[in-house]
């Protein structure tokens, strides 16, 4: 296919996958909001403690598969349905390990209540293993229209099912209600949307021809895993479930932006960059995500770091305060980790040498900086995270220069503009706040925040033409 062609069908793509994601995390914040002052950060905090243990299934299911099966262009039905059946054996093997383990991660804990919640999450990842075949082919086939359909239905009346439950006195199993239903959802539209349907085959060569590409991502995302996890471990062992669900949920809504914008540009842009192989295009195409990844998270990031107490208090509630000095030190995060999505691209060229290198590498400098944030209780472990994070764009800053020639001048440079618009933010907080004494309030914090906003779009709309073309140019395309 024409770079032209793979364009026009990536920017309606982003379309769709912005639509979807912007409506299931919109619908998604709006139930947290509900659920935050519905249920205790406690009670938060006993599903952080499963998830540690649990979450890792949903690595074992994917396997990796589901990028494979958007690389590759020799795969058929043989292969489809073996990884199908591949994928539904994890997920009921997983399912069974938890729920035989459920015992172990109380015991962990010393929590006894833990071990009937874990059991039952157990089942969500048989219900996910259900439809990883089907999710990635209409990726493949950049169908993202129907994905968006998908998960913004799931995710409302997923949400719907957990406030419903959780305002009947269910409490912590509200939680449980809404993840099981997530899936659940999905997995019957799926069914329902795509059509293709598994063969009753299966083949051990059609795992064995894609196991070897698999395994870098799986080996890639075990890391990630890991590190995202251990902090929350120690948290949860060492600190108990209030403090880490103040710490997991503040992380966790501080992450949304992102999380936004990564999805968007994953589930487009890599199919894309799996077909293009022009080094200049990549490169270009690369330093344009950054700089509008950069632009759209660092505003908001500037503004919640800046009006921390009166953003817990609107969008978490009163019972959150203890989560103020967190939300301040993830925000920061949050712009550190805006700034590169090098890692999938060092996938869609198929080097998995350097992804395993990265991965690791994250994984070293961020289980230290855990590790020694400990013996500074719960903001330090966010500090050490955030400083570990820092490290670590610049090993991928290093080897995107070293193997696709971006350099570091350039990769920094593309920030440097945006980074000045944020004084729009920060000048006027620092002038009513530090220099005119003024007391902080709802309404004032508003003002200068929208002020700043409004400051920042025209200094990005006169200064930084590409980006606005590549806006403009989204909004128009159908």
């Amino acid at each position: 296919m024409a770079e032209e062609q793979l364009k026009k069908k990536a920017v309606r793509g982003v379309k769709w996958v912005a639509l979807g994601r912007g409506v299931t995390q919109l619908t998604g914040f709006i139930v947290t909001i509900i659920l935050l002052r519905l249920l205790s950060p406690a009670e938060f905090g006993l599903i952080a403690m499963i998830t540690v243990f649990t979450g890792f299934a949903n690595v074992l299911i994917n396997f990796g598969f589901g990028s494979a099966i958007i690389q590759r262009k020799d795969l058929d039905q043989t292969d489809f349905s073996s990884i199908y059946w591949f994928n539904i054996f994890i997920g009921g093997i997983l399912t069974l390990a938890i729920i035989l383990a459920s015992g172990v991660i109380a015991d962990f804990y010393e929590l006894e209540k833990l071990k009937p919640l874990a059991q039952a999450i157990s089942f969500s990842y048989l219900i996910t293993s259900l439809n990883i075949v089907q999710r990635s082919l209409l990726s493949k086939e950049m169908q993202f229209k129907k994905i968006a359909g998908i998960d913004i239905a799931a995710q409302i009346v997923s949400g719907s099912i957990g406030i419903g439950m959780a305002l009947s006195g269910f409490g912590v199993w509200s939680l449980v209600g809404q993840q099981l239903s997530l899936g659940g959802m999905r997995t019957v539209l799926y069914y329902t949307m795509v059509r293709w349907f598994p063969s009753f085959i299966f083949k051990m060569d059609s795992i064995r021809k894609v196991i070897k590409y698999t395994f870098s991502i799986f080996g890639s995302n075990t890391m990630n895993y890991l590190v995202r996890n251990t902090d929350n471990l120690l948290i949860g062992k060492s600190f108990g479930d209030s403090n880490l669900g103040l710490y997991a949920k503040s992380y966790g809504i501080i992450e949304l932006p992102k999380k936004f914008l990564y999805m968007v540009l994953f589930n487009v842009f890599f199919p894309t960059f799996s077909k293009l192989k022009d080094s200049e295009v990549i490169e270009r195409n690369y330093l344009l995500m950054n700089r509008v990844a950069f632009m759209i998270v660092a505003p908001m990031m500037t503004v919640v770091f800046l009006y921390a107490e009166l953003f817990v208090m609107v969008v978490m509630g009163e019972q959150w305060m203890g989560a103020v000095d967190l939300v301040r030190i993830f925000s920061i995060a949050g712009i550190i980790t805006s700034i590169t999505f090098g890692g999938w691209l060092f996938i869609a060229n198929g080097d998995h040498k350097t992804i395993w290198i990265l991965s690791v590498s994250y994984a070293i400098l961020s289980i230290l900086g855990i590790a020694i944030g400990l013996f500074f209780g719960i903001l330090g472990v966010a500090i050490g995270r955030t400083v570990s994070e820092f490290i670590a764009r610049q090993f991928h800053f290093y080897f995107l220069d070293r193997k696709l020639n971006i350099s570091f001048i350039k990769q920094y440079r593309i920030l440097l503009k945006p980074t000045l618009f944020l004084s729009a933010f920060i000048v006027p907080y620092l002038l009513c706040y530090n220099v005119l004494g003024f007391t902080e309030e709802l309404g004032i914090s508003i003002l200068l925040a929208v002020g700043g906003g409004v400051g920042y779009l025209l200094l990005s709309y006169m200064y930084l033409p590409k980006e606005r073309e590549f806006v403009l140019d989204f909004i128009k395309r159908k």
